[in-house]
């Protein structure tokens, strides 16, 4: 029986683990902002979008910004989704990062179902697909292994 590999099962469970923590994030975001202040950054989530924001420390109307994390609700009118990465200069004071949340969960998505996928359990004809034990030779009708009924072909029935 062929063992997975360990590394391949965390991967997908934790690329599981982000894609509904994406999802999340992105139903949060919609209707409030989620914001870390930084000294000379913002980043965070917005209308299901991620965003940093650096500003330059010399144009700020502070000189020190103490870092700490900021949530307000967010409904302006006319407020529009990001379905596009954008780059935004605002010379000199600094510069934009947008990226729209479904652009990552796609991704995760992607790479979690390949995972997903070639991780099932795919045994030969004349092997037991409960455990995987070999039946060649067989005549009984149960896989010694695990007593599972198997017919000639050594499906399980």
């Amino acid at each position: 029986m062929r063992r997975r590999s360990r590394t391949r099962r965390m991967l997908k469970w934790v690329g599981t683990g982000l894609s509904i923590l994406t999802v999340a994030v992105a139903i949060v975001s919609s209707g409030r902002q989620l914001m870390w202040f930084g000294s000379n950054f913002i980043v965070g989530f917005q209308q299901a979008r991620f965003e940093v924001f650096r500003h330059s420390p010399r144009h700020s109307r502070s000189a020190v910004i103490s870092p700490h994390f900021s949530t307000q609700t967010l409904v302006p009118p006319g407020s529009h989704w990001l379905w596009r990465f954008e780059v935004r200069s605002f010379r000199p004071y600094g510069w934009i990062v947008d990226v729209p949340l479904w652009a990552p969960f796609m991704v995760l998505v992607a790479a979690t179902g390949m995972l997903w996928y070639f991780d099932r359990r795919r045994f030969p004809p004349d092997h037991c697909q409960y455990c995987g034990y070999d039946l060649t030779g067989n005549v009984s009708g149960r896989c010694p292994e695990c007593g599972t009924v198997v017919n000639r072909g050594g499906e399980k029935t």
